[in-house]
């Protein structure tokens, strides 16, 4: 209860430290952070816009607004100087598939960039991240109206879209390696073959699509972790092993460095002061939270908040003035 209350709380400060620096710095960034681009979706629909949204407001970016590069965006942070009015940085987190094949035509059509984070384990490999298995479980379950084991106790329960949700914000207290062993329990309980899950609109890239992405102008590489774990809880040395070998994988297979980062889920209570160090000590010179407020000239370098892209373009319209 008291941690709902905080969470609640930090909630209300940061919509109203967003106002107010919104108010009183005209000359902001706005980070907007995507993380699908499709069709359709059964759930995690707030993480996910269509292609033609995108489009529109890739096209509305352009005409209305000033899309920094990754590059730009970063020499204006350290030379101090002011953000150019109606300033935007787009970026994207995880490595999806639909990245590629819905996001970047409309980025290089329209001569935009957008920086992807990309989670490293995940590439090259048919597992689909956790979240997106409940996902694709829950369209079948919830039709079925069935009664499951429970994933944390194996008690029976009846399995309702609350359940869902419980779960989901339970699970994220544990390492990825035992989610994804519980959330695979779970499916082989209930029946459910993970293979069949797997699409095209919820995997992630592989090896040779990552390269496609990386050659194209209108991306820029930076790191998500290895296995997108909530680093607030694991100690320190876990912590550096998920940064650092992020970040070396990236390295060698672009061929580019890699010295920007976002958070896994990215709220206040999803990273903390060891996270920083290690980033700080392996190199990163930025990175990225979900915390929504704009960017100003005393933003911390390894808390810059994003603002959640919303699937309509009046809401994104309504976003950025």
């Amino acid at each position: 209860m008291i941690r709902k209350v905080i969470t609640r709380l930090r909630g209300m400060y940061d919509a109203q430290l967003f106002r107010t620096n919104k108010a009183r710095y005209t000359h902001h960034c706005r980070v907007l952070m995507y993380h699908h681009i499709r069709h359709s979706a059964n759930y995690g629909v707030e993480l996910t816009v269509t292609p033609e949204h995108f489009g529109r407001q890739m096209e509305h970016l352009k005409k209305h607004k000033i899309v920094l590069t990754a590059g730009e965006f970063f020499s204006i942070r350290e030379s101090k100087d002011r953000f150019p009015e109606n300033s935007v940085l787009i970026t994207f987190d995880d490595g999806y598939y639909n990245n590629l094949s819905n996001a970047l035509p409309v980025l290089e059509s329209t001569g935009l960039e957008a920086s992807f984070f990309i989670t490293t384990d995940h590439i090259d490999t048919p597992q689909l991240f956790w979240w997106e298995l409940l996902y694709q479980a829950a369209a079948v379950l919830l039709n079925e109206n069935r009664t499951v084991r429970d994933i944390f106790t194996g008690k029976p329960v009846l399995f309702t879209a609350r359940t869902l949700r419980q779960w989901e914000a339970a699970l994220k207290n544990y390492p990825a390696n035992q989610i994804n062993a519980m959330v695979l329990r779970f499916l082989k309980d209930c029946g459910i073959d993970p293979a069949t899950l797997v699409n095209d609109d919820n995997r992630s890239l592989t090896r040779a699509e990552l390269n496609q992405l990386t050659a194209s102008k209108s991306a820029y590489i930076g790191a998500h972790t290895c296995s997108h774990t909530r680093l607030s809880v694991l100690p320190y040395d876990e912590q550096y092993r998920e940064l650092g070998d992020s970040k070396h994988m990236l390295e060698q297979w672009t061929g580019k460095p890699v010295n920007t980062f976002s958070y896994p889920f990215g709220t206040r209570t999803d990273y903390n002061r060891d996270t920083q160090n290690a980033l700080t000590n392996l190199g990163y010179r930025y990175a990225f939270s979900t915390t929504p407020n704009v960017v100003i000239p005393g933003t911390a370098p390894l808390a810059i908040p994003r603002l959640l892209a919303p699937d309509s373009f009046e809401e994104f319209k309504r976003l950025l003035h």
